[in-house]
Protein backbone atom coordinates (compact mmCIF):
# COMPACT_ATOMS: atom_id res chain seq x y z
CA UNK A 1 0.00 0.00 0.00
CA UNK A 2 1.17 3.55 -1.03
CA UNK A 3 -0.20 6.64 0.28
CA UNK A 4 -0.40 9.38 -2.56
CA UNK A 5 1.95 12.84 -2.12
CA UNK A 6 -0.51 15.06 -3.53
CA UNK A 7 -4.19 14.03 -2.07
CA UNK A 8 -3.14 11.39 0.43
CA UNK A 9 -5.35 8.83 -0.44
CA UNK A 10 -4.27 5.11 0.19
CA UNK A 11 -3.24 3.39 -3.26
CA UNK A 12 -2.82 0.07 -3.96
CA UNK A 13 -0.52 0.63 -6.60
CA UNK A 14 1.53 4.13 -6.72
CA UNK A 15 3.10 6.05 -9.61
CA UNK A 16 6.44 7.10 -9.17
CA UNK A 17 8.45 9.95 -9.42
CA UNK A 18 10.64 12.50 -7.78
CA UNK A 19 10.88 15.45 -5.89
CA UNK A 20 13.78 16.72 -4.78
CA UNK A 21 15.55 13.69 -5.09
CA UNK A 22 12.81 11.90 -2.68
CA UNK A 23 10.76 9.19 -4.09
CA UNK A 24 7.08 10.20 -4.39
CA UNK A 25 4.07 8.21 -4.83
CA UNK A 26 0.51 9.34 -6.80
CA UNK A 27 -2.49 8.27 -7.64
CA UNK A 28 -3.31 8.13 -11.32
CA UNK A 29 -5.62 10.98 -10.97
CA UNK A 30 -2.79 13.01 -9.13
CA UNK A 31 -0.70 11.99 -11.82
CA UNK A 32 -2.72 12.81 -15.31
CA UNK A 33 -3.39 16.16 -13.73
CA UNK A 34 0.55 16.57 -14.04
CA UNK A 35 0.92 15.88 -17.92
CA UNK A 36 -0.07 18.06 -20.54
CA UNK A 37 -2.46 15.73 -23.27
CA UNK A 38 -0.92 16.16 -26.96
CA UNK A 39 -2.71 14.55 -30.22
CA UNK A 40 -1.03 11.60 -31.30
CA UNK A 41 -3.19 9.70 -34.77
CA UNK A 42 -6.45 11.65 -33.47
CA UNK A 43 -6.12 10.80 -29.86
CA UNK A 44 -5.01 12.70 -27.02
CA UNK A 45 -2.73 10.70 -24.90
CA UNK A 46 -0.32 11.04 -22.28
CA UNK A 47 3.47 11.55 -22.07
CA UNK A 48 5.22 11.30 -18.50
CA UNK A 49 8.38 11.96 -20.55
CA UNK A 50 7.28 14.93 -22.55
CA UNK A 51 10.65 17.26 -23.33
CA UNK A 52 12.72 15.25 -21.53
CA UNK A 53 13.34 12.24 -24.27
CA UNK A 54 11.42 11.51 -27.60
CA UNK A 55 9.09 8.60 -27.49
CA UNK A 56 10.57 5.43 -29.50
CA UNK A 57 9.12 2.57 -31.16
CA UNK A 58 9.73 -0.13 -28.04
CA UNK A 59 7.50 2.61 -26.05
CA UNK A 60 3.91 1.46 -25.39
CA UNK A 61 0.13 2.36 -25.64
CA UNK A 62 -1.57 1.68 -22.49
CA UNK A 63 -5.34 2.30 -22.13
CA UNK A 64 -6.21 3.36 -18.71
CA UNK A 65 -10.00 3.67 -17.03
CA UNK A 66 -10.81 6.62 -14.92
CA UNK A 67 -9.84 4.70 -12.00
CA UNK A 68 -6.44 3.81 -13.24
CA UNK A 69 -7.10 0.46 -14.22
CA UNK A 70 -4.91 -0.52 -17.10
CA UNK A 71 -7.57 -1.63 -19.97
CA UNK A 72 -5.03 -2.44 -22.63
CA UNK A 73 -1.31 -2.20 -23.70
CA UNK A 74 0.00 -2.09 -27.58
CA UNK A 75 3.51 -1.90 -28.44
CA UNK A 76 4.17 0.80 -30.86
CA UNK A 77 6.42 -1.63 -32.65
CA UNK A 78 3.72 -3.30 -33.97
CA UNK A 79 0.94 -0.43 -34.24
CA UNK A 80 -0.94 0.63 -37.22
CA UNK A 81 -2.49 4.09 -37.83
CA UNK A 82 -5.62 4.37 -36.81
CA UNK A 83 -6.00 1.03 -34.42
CA UNK A 84 -5.91 3.49 -31.61
CA UNK A 85 -8.95 5.08 -32.08
CA UNK A 86 -10.17 1.66 -33.19
CA UNK A 87 -9.27 0.16 -30.22
CA UNK A 88 -10.42 2.49 -27.72
CA UNK A 89 -13.89 2.29 -29.05
CA UNK A 90 -13.94 -1.06 -29.04
CA UNK A 91 -12.68 -1.31 -25.28
CA UNK A 92 -15.50 1.36 -24.54
CA UNK A 93 -18.47 -1.13 -26.20
CA UNK A 94 -17.27 -4.23 -24.29
CA UNK A 95 -16.62 -2.16 -20.98
CA UNK A 96 -19.94 0.00 -21.56
CA UNK A 97 -17.58 3.07 -21.26
CA UNK A 98 -18.02 5.77 -22.48
CA UNK A 99 -15.07 7.24 -24.79
CA UNK A 100 -14.23 9.74 -22.50
CA UNK A 101 -13.48 7.83 -19.51
CA UNK A 102 -10.70 5.83 -20.84
CA UNK A 103 -6.97 7.34 -20.85
CA UNK A 104 -4.34 7.51 -23.00
CA UNK A 105 -0.74 6.88 -22.08
CA UNK A 106 2.57 6.82 -23.25
CA UNK A 107 4.66 4.30 -21.61
CA UNK A 108 8.69 4.42 -21.93
CA UNK A 109 9.74 1.27 -21.72
CA UNK A 110 12.92 1.84 -19.82
CA UNK A 111 11.55 3.39 -17.02
CA UNK A 112 9.44 1.91 -14.36
CA UNK A 113 6.19 4.17 -13.42
CA UNK A 114 4.22 2.40 -11.34
CA UNK A 115 5.22 0.33 -8.26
Amino acid sequence: MYTCNFCNDTITEGFVGSKNETKIYSCFNCFIQTLIPFKFDKEFVYYPLFGMRDIQLEDSVVFYDNDGQELAKVYLESYEEGFLSYLKEEIAKDLDLANEEITLMIEPFDIQLKE
